[in-house]
């Protein structure tokens, strides 16, 4: 887990910078485009991402870590209707995946991004009003089981390296997902 920090530092802070706070949270419809485009990438993802990670291997469970249902259920608390869902444009750039070890890198990218989304979270909630209960349980996901769930996945990365898992496929997982999710945000709706 370190060295997948340490070796993917500059495209985490590339993606970072793409993540304007004050202008998703200056007003809900900024807000309401985020959450638009961050369910247009894990739409799109999740499904390419779950086929590819070794679950069994880590001793995961996907259903608890999917979040591109909470996504849908966000958009529909901000008052999208199914339709609306459903014409969203999803992401069509997504990184390959093509053994276990990128899709790992991949799960560390999106696992890691729950840590931040409470920071995002409590801002959002500060400055408009969502909760988790009403438009904001993406970035508030896992709740208090953050900590806990972050554990288990830096314990099944290590475990997997260990047994042999090739970190350097890890590390280029990681960075593809990083610039994928980056250019996504970064590009405009049709």
């Amino acid at each position: 887990m370190r060295q997948l920090r340490e070796e993917t530092r500059q495209e985490h802070e590339l993606t970072e910078s793409a993540f304007d706070l004050a202008q998703v949270t200056e007003s809900v419809e900024a807000y309401r485009a985020v959450v638009a485009r961050n369910f247009g990438f894990y739409a799109a993802f999740e499904p390419h991402l779950w086929r590819a990670v070794p679950w069994s291997e880590l001793q995961l469970s996907s259903e608890e870590r999917r979040k591109a249902g909470t996504l849908r259920a966000d958009l529909t608390a901000l008052g999208f209707s199914e339709a609306e869902i459903e014409a969203l444009p999803t992401c069509d750039r997504l990184p390959s995946l093509v053994t276990p070890e990128r899709a790992i890198g991949a799960m560390y990218v999106l696992e890691g991004s729950t840590l931040g989304g409470q920071i995002i979270g409590r801002e959002i909630d500060r400055r408009l009003g969502l909760s988790p209960e009403n438009g904001a349980a993406f970035f508030a996901s896992y709740a208090a089981q953050i900590g806990t769930r972050w554990r288990a996945f830096g314990a099944a990365v290590e475990r997997y390296a260990e047994a042999g898992g090739d970190i350097n496929g890890m590390i280029n997982g990681a960075r593809a997902t990083f610039s994928a999710y980056r250019d996504w945000l970064l590009s405009r709706p049709a």
